[in-house]
């Protein structure tokens, strides 16, 4: 390639040169009438680094023909000797590059104030366009890490049915002559009476978690295992999306043999589309287990695990996976029975039942605003604030946008929204009420 000669480095104030220069563009647009003039056939928009390396210097057959058409510009007389316009677009290109501006005839490196400012805007739209699309691919990474976690403990739950030849029940209660009451139209549960297991310590096997199982003395009332036992948060019960590594409950000093500190997870089960504690009506973990045949809605449409969210304080006890407590590991609805309110002992004793028409709008959807029973809540403040506190029954609860994730009773997985209707979500809890759910939901 030609080199300029030494006195053409400054500013080119030749009229000439200029107006070439002028219509010489980046691109390596360049005018050509002279050329053609003389039958010769140049590409109308050659690019300027092809320019520069196609050809090697002028041989004095072409200056001569040039000059014949009177082509000066191409002349090297006009130019300097050695400096050819394809060595000026180098030059030009080369000063972008590295960044040299000429001011006055004179060199100078660096950006401008102003250069620097419009990188920096520029970066920055950049990162506020790219951040959400990064934070969104990440979150949809997380969910469908948790849907797997979904899937693990639905086919444990079937793992364990082949085994056992019924489904886990949903705690270690006492039995129901000594748990069972009768109270304001309805069967009732002591959630808190028994070992006090709850149906995920029961499929710790399944999950590849024997060791922590035989840890615990399941004999003996859950608060006297050892504590590290208690405490302890396996992998699989941790949803990516929610904060629940680490966050512990602290059972109160009247409860079992004294207080304990139980880690949390963030997935319960359904056992009644109406209240958790509820003993006749019932959804998939029963209170005190089923059989799979007693299911007769079908597999495939009956909802069976979900997820619940944690709060980082220790006397709440949602997310506490070892106790079969609401939001703990333990789910329902709240959708009230027609009977409820003016049944008598007698009444209130089928498998299934008629929802309350009167209820919607008030029960426990995905994320539902309608705040959570718990037994005991000292920051009630802090958790109404949160939407996560009311009286026995819990919703599904998840970080994810729009909904919650579910494992289904044949173990397949599905993300349910924020928006399901009320009544097609009761008719997936319930085994046996007669209603099949056809359809997306």
């Amino acid at each position: 390639a030609w080199a300029p000669a030494a006195n053409t480095v400054s500013a080119i104030s030749d009229p000439k040169k200029r107006e070439f220069i002028d219509n010489f563009s980046l691109s390596g647009e360049v005018s050509t009438t002279a050329g053609e003039n003389c039958g010769e056939k140049r590409s109308a928009k050659p690019s300027a680094l092809a320019y520069h390396n196609s050809a090697p210097p002028e041989t004095p057959k072409r200056t001569e023909k040039r000059r014949k058409c009177g082509d000066s510009r191409f002349d090297p007389v006009y130019w300097g000797e050695g400096f050819g316009p394809e060595s000026l677009v180098s030059l030009v290109l080369a000063m972008r590059l590295v960044g040299i501006t000429c001011r006055n005839g004179r060199f100078r490196g660096g950006f401008t104030l102003v250069e620097l400012l419009v990188v920096i805007a520029v970066i920055g739209v950049l990162v506020s366009l790219l951040l959400p699309a990064v934070q969104a691919a990440r979150e949809s990474a997380r969910r469908m890490q948790c849907q797997n976690q979904v899937k693990q403990i639905a086919l444990a739950i079937h793992n364990y049915e082949s085994h056992a030849k019924k489904l886990p029940a949903a705690g270690s209660f006492a039995p129901p002559a000594e748990a069972v009451s009768f109270s304001y139209a309805d069967w009732r549960v002591n959630l808190r009476s028994g070992t006090n297991f709850s149906w995920l310590v029961e499929i710790l096997p399944q999950l590849e978690e024997s060791a922590l199982r035989d840890s615990l003395d399941r004999k003996q009332h859950i608060t006297a295992s050892p504590a590290e036992s208690l405490a302890a948060q396996p992998a699989t019960l941790l949803c990516p999306s929610d904060e629940s590594r680490g966050r512990m409950f602290q059972s109160a000093d009247t409860f079992g043999v004294g207080p304990a500190r139980f880690g949390k997870g963030n997935y319960a089960a359904y056992t009644n589309p109406f209240h958790v504690d509820s003993y006749y009506r019932s959804g998939p973990i029963a209170l005190y287990g089923m059989k799979l045949g007693k299911a007769t809605d079908g597999a495939s449409k009956t909802m069976m695990v979900a997820e619940v969210r944690t709060r980082d304080h220790e006397q709440d006890q949602r997310g506490a996976w070892m106790l079969p407590w609401a939001a703990s590991s333990l789910l329902a609805m709240d959708l009230h029975p027609t009977y409820y309110g003016k049944a008598t002992e007698e009444e209130a004793n089928a498998l299934s039942f008629g929802p309350d028409t009167r209820s919607l709008g008030f029960t426990q959807t995905p994320n539902s605003a309608m705040p959570d029973v718990l037994y005991e809540c000292p920051d009630l403040a802090g958790a109404q604030f949160e939407a996560l506190h009311g009286y026995i029954s819990a919703a599904p609860r998840s970080m994810h946008v729009g909904g919650v994730n579910f494992a289904f009773l044949d173990g397949h997985v599905t993300f349910l929204p924020n928006e399901i209707d009320e009544l097609t979500m009761h008719y997936l809890i319930s085994v046996a009420d007669g209603e099949v759910v056809e359809g997306s939901f």
